[in-house]
């Protein structure tokens, strides 16, 4: 099976039972994780992940064919971009700043508080942070908009 790039619209088809919802439920989420492992292939030869557009409420455990992320996403240590733009972030995923050879971090139009600005400020490599399009609090507003030596995108 060849991943299309488009997911089946439920909302426009004909009024069905709720199994056959649940069967074009179970087929968004299956294309959905298809463009996530196709993504991950792509960032092996790139070392750029982008996962935007892929309806992510939280970066999944197997992503890259990893059998926990929040332990082994540090193993991709030529890794220099990340794009989580809109998903459904809630929480920053600091795990990403444990990757030394990281760069950039987009993470728009999430929905993303709250950022710990002292982390960001402290990785060594880190350039651009675009966090546009996310409902900052305003103490979190400020504090990013003090941080120096890297281009935070507000």
């Amino acid at each position: 099976m060849v991943y299309s790039g488009e997911t089946p619209d439920t909302d426009t088809m004909p009024s069905q039972d709720m199994a056959t919802k649940a069967a074009h439920g179970v087929k968004r989420l299956g294309a959905g994780v298809v463009k996530v492992v196709h993504r991950c292939k792509d960032a092996q030869k790139t070392q750029i992940l982008d996962l935007s557009s892929c309806s992510l409420m939280q970066v999944p455990d197997s992503v890259c064919f990893l059998s926990s992320l929040p332990s082994e996403i540090v193993n991709c240590t030529q890794l220099e971009s990340v794009d989580i733009s809109t998903n459904s972030f809630v929480v920053f995923p600091s795990i990403l700043l444990e990757i030394e050879s990281v760069t950039e971090i987009r993470a728009k139009n999430n929905f993303i508080a709250d950022v710990d600005d002292e982390a960001l400020e402290q990785h060594a490599n880190l350039e651009l942070v675009n966090l546009e399009e996310n409902p900052l609090d305003q103490p979190t507003h400020a504090r990013l908009s003090r941080v120096e030596g890297l281009r935070i995108v507000l």
